[in-house]
């Protein structure tokens, strides 16, 4: 049997090289033919030339051009080039393993229906049906890449104006059940510089439609934000920035699991609340992400620095707030580590933040830096919790009295405590009391410093 296979191969290489090959172009009509029932568009070819890449039989097709139902061209390609697969031999029609298109000009366009159409064949249509031929067609391929493209785009639905990317490259392959893609592309220089894009996706059937889920990656700099909202969902309270950005999304049908964004912005111009005072920064810069959870979400940044145009200049802080909800009921978290709490005071006025806790922080008005700190609870919020751990190591730390409760300056030390009581340790020089000190637990002074002032 391995004998008879082995001729069976050689008889067909045999028969393609010189047989199929020297008159391929004889076939060009069956070939278009074929390629069109399987993509349901209507595709051309001028002339079909043969060859081999190693033991794979590849066409290469020049004139080609793709129609719509109506006739009209799509696009037109400077050539094409196609591996064949050997499964060709037993399906009785073109299968492919390899295809690469030259210099397409591509326009696609998101209709008022929300689907995306290329020419009036919408990709992201319902699987059934002659709509759904493209994409299953398209999803089907082991490797698929578009190199030198002109790509234009039309949003109808935003009302957005036409933005055209220029040296367009797409790449796809399937793996199993999942796609890997990317695209390079040049957009409009009052946008930004060269725009990267990476997906690892995985591609279902939902009915007669399709479902994606995975996670995709998109980085770009100089890129303007107030140009880009044309375009892309920028939330309204961000209003102006220029600058670098990657990001990390990992979605799921109907929602976004998790998102991370490294940027570094200058110009930033926000409003993050009708209550809140516009936010007017210089430079924003560091590591910010959200992610869900079970119950609730995750969100904070890391390595995050800004300077502000009134001149607050923060270094690196982390912190993260944590909610979420199992067995035992809601519980959360607070971290923190290099915050400096005048800065954050003062920007809780720009912040979507209660008034009274605005109002507690100028009483209050807070100084010094929180490293290595942490709070956890059982409950809805800190202010309704059940239990609480709180660990904190604190550096220069500074409170004003206020209606009995001590005030303090030049505290540098750590604490730990629950509900039940706490402890703090001081390691401080020159630090004071300017009133009283009140504790609703028992607290213990654990160890001084033996030259801190009093």
């Amino acid at each position: 049997m391995a004998a008879a296979c082995a001729i069976a191969f050689l008889l067909a290489v045999l028969v393609l090289r010189y047989v199929v090959f020297p008159r391929v172009d004889e076939w060009r009509e069956p070939i278009a033919e074929s390629v069109s029932r399987a993509s349901g568009m209507a595709v051309g070819l001028a002339h079909v030339d043969a060859g081999w890449y190693g033991l794979r039989p590849i066409l290469a097709m020049t004139g080609v051009t793709v129609a719509d139902r109506r006739g009209r061209t799509v696009f037109a390609l400077e050539r094409a080039e196609v591996t064949l697969s050997w499964w060709t031999l037993l399906a009785g029609e073109l299968r492919f393993r390899d295809i690469d298109l030259y210099s397409p000009r591509l326009s696609l366009r998101r209709g008022t229906d929300g689907l995306i159409y290329l020419g009036d064949k919408a990709l992201n249509a319902p699987s059934s049906g002659d709509d759904g031929a493209l994409a299953a067609f398209l999803l089907a391929q082991p490797r698929l890449a578009i190199h030198d493209a002109t790509l234009a785009w039309r949003d109808e639905l935003a009302g957005a104006p036409p933005v055209e990317l220029r040296q367009v490259e797409i790449a796809m392959r399937k793996e199993g059940p999942r796609h890997r893609a990317a695209l390079v592309a040049m957009p409009p220089p009052d946008i930004g510089e060269r725009v990267d894009v990476r997906a690892d996706l995985g591609f279902a059937r939902a009915g007669e439609g399709w479902s994606v889920s995975g996670t995709l990656y998109a980085e770009t700099a100089r890129a303007d934000l107030a140009r880009l909202r044309a375009h892309l969902p920028i939330p309204d309270a961000l209003r102006t920035a220029t600058g670098s950005f990657r990001a990390w999304v990992d979605f799921e049908p109907g929602r976004v699991r998790e998102v991370t964004a490294d940027m570094d912005l200058h110009g930033v111009r926000a409003q993050l609340a009708d209550d809140a005072l516009p936010l007017d920064l210089d430079r924003l810069a560091g590591r910010a992400f959200y992610r869900l959870q079970e119950g609730g979400f995750a969100a904070g940044a890391r390595e995050l620095a800004f300077r502000t145009a009134g001149g607050l200049d923060a270094r690196g802080a982390d912190f993260s707030v944590s909610v979420s909800r199992d067995a035992s009921g809601p519980h959360g978290s607070l971290r923190a580590e290099g915050v400096d709490l005048k800065i954050a005071a003062a920007l809780l006025d720009y912040l979507p933040v209660p008034r009274e806790a605005k109002a507690q922080a100028h009483r209050f008005a807070p100084r010094g830096r929180l490293l290595d700190t942490s709070l956890e609870w059982q409950g809805e919020s800190p202010a309704a919790a059940s239990g609480f751990r709180l660990r904190s190591r604190f550096e220069d730390l500074a409170v004003n009295a206020v209606e009995g409760l001590p005030g303090v300056t030049g505290l540098t030390g750590t604490l730990e405590g629950n509900e039940k009581g706490g402890r703090v340790r001081l390691a401080s020089r020159g630090a004071t009391f300017e009133a009283g000190a009140i504790f609703r637990a028992p607290l213990a002074v654990d160890a001084l410093d033996a030259k801190a002032g009093w």
